[in-house]
């Protein structure tokens, strides 16, 4: 009867176990699906069937709330002018992604990681208009509309251009 017993709690921890990583990996999939990158071409998509550029306000296609959006290329690290809880995801992240990091109040509500290729662009790849001599950009949440403009270079890429 113990042993029996000891079976049934190995097969429940082993089953667990199982459903954690399906789980895990269900959430994986529909975080890469619902990226504020893919809403972006979502929202091209659906805007653009007769022009070759639309406009998306970022806060039209987050469902939390937010105070400021920084936009960090691949390599950045840590930065002298950013809340700590920023600099806490440079320093502890991957340097060959782009970071979109969204704040309110100084504290980290979302945070994505979008990983790049040095040497080209990747298809549907995200630009935003920060420029050459900058490895990121603030933009606060009444500031976070982009014409978005889809561009080719060998792949389709989509670039964002603040409106001000």
């Amino acid at each position: 009867m113990r042993k029996i017993k000891e079976n049934l709690e190995l097969l429940n921890n082993h089953s667990m176990k199982n459903l954690f990583v399906r789980i895990a990996g269900l959430l994986l999939l529909f975080t890469s699906c619902n990226s504020v990158d893919s809403k972006i071409i979502r929202e091209y998509k659906k805007q653009t069937e007769k022009m070759d550029s639309c406009i998306v306000n970022i806060s039209n296609i987050v469902n939390f709330e937010w105070d400021k959006l920084y936009v960090f290329k691949y390599g950045a690290i840590n930065e002298n002018n950013i809340p700590e809880s920023v600099n806490n995801i440079l320093t502890n992240s991957n340097g060959f992604t782009r970071k979109l990091i969204f704040t309110l109040k100084d504290s980290v509500v979302y945070y994505e990681e979008h990983s790049i290729d040095i040497e080209k662009l990747k298809k549907n790849e995200v630009i935003f208009d920060i420029p050459d001599t900058a490895m990121y950009k603030i933009y606060p949440k009444e500031k976070a509309i982009f014409k978005v403009s889809k561009k080719e270079i060998s792949v389709p890429y989509y670039y964002l251009q603040q409106i001000e």
